[in-house]
């Protein structure tokens, strides 16, 4: 029996339509896993991104504590140092010539804790018959301990800046009472002491 061509034809083209809709499907299904592998990328990097977020803001904290720590160290061992001039001034003069050294830093300070925003207490003056700054530059360790509060000399005067720590002064005007053996409630003198956070710590400790 003869094929008849047009059946042939016909047979043809349903051949070629089902060829070209199975390649259609698998290009779907190669389209269909390239796109989730790349929606797996894509949550892959937003997950990275998050882990770098958080690797930095821990990176962060922790510099941002060891500075803090080594801030603390360095006040502790200036804090330190102030103390073991105070003790060495009682110790390597005179008695008397030590307890007045001692009392005149005093008196400077405290007046400085009193009134720590007036600029004429934080500016001594030097050369006056009434001031009190040769007495404790004569003394052993004076020059240290002024030096060790942040009081810089100029002409004239010895200067306490406005930046100098008012922790430091507070503690050493502490350490000053301790050896001269008079009350803390001295610091406070005439003149009203705002009592804040730092100055009740250093009364109460």
């Amino acid at each position: 029996q003869e094929v008849d061509p047009t059946e042939m034809h016909k047979l043809r083209i349903k051949i070629d339509k089902l060829v070209t809709g199975y390649q259609r499907c698998e290009a779907l299904q190669q389209i269909e896993a390239i796109s989730q592998r790349l929606l797996q990328i894509y949550v892959k990097m937003e997950e990275l991104a998050g882990l770098e977020e958080r690797l930095i803001e821990e990176g962060v904290l922790i510099q941002v504590e060891n500075m803090r720590r080594e801030a603390e160290k360095n006040r502790r061992e200036m804090l330190n140092d102030l103390s073991k001039k105070v003790s060495y001034l009682m110790r390597d003069n005179p008695q008397e010539k030590a307890r007045d050294a001692a009392m005149a830093i005093f008196e400077i300070t405290r007046a400085i804790i009193a009134s720590p925003d007036d600029p004429q207490y934080r500016k001594i003056g030097s050369v006056s018959r009434i001031s009190k700054i040769p007495l404790i530059l004569e003394a052993k360790w004076g020059f240290d301990i002024m030096n060790a509060f942040g009081f810089y000399p100029t002409k004239g005067y010895w200067t306490l800046p406005k930046t100098a720590s008012m922790d430091k002064v507070l503690f050493g005007c502490r350490e000053l009472c301790r050896v001269l053996e008079i009350p803390y409630t001295e610091i406070l003198g005439k003149a009203p002491l705002k009592r804040n956070e730092t100055t009740m710590r250093l009364f109460n400790a």
